[in-house]
């Protein structure tokens, strides 16, 4: 049994950041700081941590507006965060993440333009588990496809893809994905 929480106490690496204490029989541990690799200079709050060991929580060192971060936690260490992506994140604040079993479903907070209040809570439904995001097997592909001279809708085309080993990469033209424009 344990609780992550955010505090301003003295000694941390910033303005607000993250601490854990376990629970024994019939008390809290002394917080333990969770460190620099979660903790930034700025404010480090929001915490959740899930049951399969991946701590989200938000930040505000990325131009000054929260942003919602995730960590695993592997052996006793914390992975390097990562941002979430768009929509989750937004240019505005967004924060207080819970979600379900398979990180598919959950809710945030986000003061950004379009809702009823200054903080409004907004759900979350992904048809990939967050858990992946921030790993290097993971992508995220939105594909439209469509007959190059009729413009028609391609609905029954199927698209398949797999990572390029070093010595092919060498040979890829990656400049092709520079030209958005470009059909293919």
């Amino acid at each position: 049994k344990m609780i992550i929480f955010a505090s301003d106490r003295p000694g941390g690496y910033g303005k607000m950041d993250l601490y854990i204490s376990f629970k024994s029989r019939h008390s809290w541990s002394i917080p333990i700081n969770l460190g620099p690799k979660i903790n930034t200079a700025g404010n480090d709050w929001f915490p959740f941590f899930h049951n399969r060991q991946y701590l989200f929580y938000s930040s505000d060192t990325k131009d000054h507006k929260l942003d919602i971060l995730m960590s695993e936690l592997i052996d006793s260490s914390w992975t390097e965060p990562v941002i979430l992506p768009l929509p989750i994140n937004s240019a505005h604040d967004d924060f207080g993440i819970i979600l379900n079993e398979n990180a598919t479903d959950g809710y945030f907070s986000s003061n950004r333009p379009g809702g009823i209040g200054k903080d409004d809570i907004y759900n979350l439904n992904s048809l990939i588990s967050l858990f992946g995001y921030g790993n290097k097997d993971y992508n995220s592909l939105n594909i439209h496809i469509s007959d190059k001279l009729t413009k028609e809708n391609l609905s029954q085309a199927q698209v398949k893809y797999r990572y390029l080993s070093p010595e092919e990469s060498i040979y890829f033209d990656q400049s092709i994905f520079l030209d958005t424009s470009a059909q293919y």
